[in-house]
């Protein structure tokens, strides 16, 4: 089952600051079957209230969420909902710090959580239990402990006022019913506009790392935080795992790899490519008014991505790239930071984009003993 929330496509997957988890200490089939029914209507329901609604067992099968965790935790695997949701919820449970019993839902606010919001105990003979509808009920009383203790939802068509009214939770919950809703989850690629400047190296701060409107879109979709960071932190723990640095992968034809990242692909142009692989070569850094004396050097470069005896064409593309009074050199160095930031967080991505401040050598810092090549005898000098 997916996880299909929000018709936006430009909405974040979670994006409240509080967040309410269900949560049990062993399996309640009478809870869970009433949960998965009415999952869509529950998290509307949630969302009118401003909280995010998380379900485990449906979360962790959904892709975008695995998106968003491998965007900014590459060197986790999936977790499996049969083998460890109860160990989630058993962590869940001992950082919220209170008793629960059988089945709960619990109140966080970023990544601390506030207060408990136990639900009932779920017994198999409780006659209350023969309807979804009861089962509501129990809920709703739960909410009916909140601060202030009448939560409000507005329903209706927003553009109607006339239909707009205040409800209960416990009313919402009289009238929950079985919704099936689609999202897709998509992103253009965009290209970035430069303007022309005098000074490469004083602009570099600026310059180079713009980014396109589509790709900052598309970075607060797969942003993590709150809750979400919370659950990412939860799974390493269970995994045993902990932020790494991957080492990059070089093919014989000069595809970059992420190899600790489920192998990451990150596509680049052939000219910032060739910038990005001549930075690569100089671990020491290369400052902006030096540019010229590494013209042959990219060229060659150049040379040895595309395969192309007759470059006339990119000449100017190259000399502009190794003047320091040109901004290209800005614009590919912002475009080998997009490319890496396309597929890894900028926590993890600053490793590996050309970064350092005015009037110093520019490097990119990566240890060059993560950088391994297809082939031993592979160089990228000429």
């Amino acid at each position: 089952m997916s996880l299909h929330i929000f018709k936006n496509h430009k909405t974040p997957l979670f994006d409240h600051v509080n967040s309410v988890f269900y949560v049990e200490t062993e399996y309640q089939p009478e809870l869970n079957r009433f949960i998965r029914k009415n999952y869509s209507k529950l998290v509307r329901l949630f969302d009118s209230s401003s909280l995010n609604f998380y379900y485990l067992p449906i979360l962790l099968k959904d892709k975008r969420y695995w998106n968003i965790v491998h965007y900014n935790r590459p060197y986790v695997h999936p977790v499996s909902v049969i083998d460890e949701v109860q160990q989630v919820y058993n962590i869940l449970i001992k950082r919220q710090g209170s008793e629960v019993i059988n089945g709960a839902l619990l109140l966080s606010s970023n990544n601390a959580f506030s207060r408990s919001l136990p639900v009932f105990t779920l017994i198999e003979k409780d006659a209350s239990l023969n309807s979804f509808e009861n089962i509501s009920l129990k809920i709703s009383d739960c909410f009916d402990r909140f601060e202030p203790p009448r939560v409000l939802f507005r329903i209706g068509d927003p553009d109607e006022k006339e239909y707009i009214r205040d409800v209960s939770m416990s009313e919402m919950y009289g009238n929950i019913l079985e919704e099936t809703t689609t999202d897709v989850f998509s992103c253009k690629e965009d290209a970035v506009l430069f303007r022309t400047v005098k000074d490469a190296d004083a602009t570099f701060e600026t310059e180079a790392f713009q980014l396109a409107d589509e790709i900052r879109e598309r970075l607060k979709l797969l942003k993590e935080h709150g809750a979400l960071s919370l659950l990412g932190d939860i799974i390493e723990e269970i995994q045993g795992t902990k932020k790494k640095i991957s080492s990059l992968f070089i093919t014989n034809d000069f595809r970059l790899f992420l190899k600790d990242y489920g192998m990451k692909e990150v596509v680049m142009s052939p000219l910032p490519k060739s910038l990005f692989l001549l930075f690569l070569n100089h671990p020491e850094g290369i400052l902006f008014k030096e540019l010229g004396n590494h013209h042959d050097e990219l060229l060659s470069i150049y040379r040895n991505i595309t395969l192309r005896e007759n470059i006339d064409a990119v000449m100017e593309s190259i000399k502009a790239m190794t003047d320091p009074l040109n901004n290209s050199v800005n614009e590919k160095c912002s475009r080998i930071r997009s490319a890496f930031l396309e597929v890894i967080t900028d926590d993890l991505a600053k490793n590996y984009y050309i970064t350092g401040k005015r009037g110093e050598p520019k490097r990119i810092t990566l240890n060059r003993e993560l950088v391994s090549f297809q082939s031993e005898h592979q160089k990228t000098r000429p």
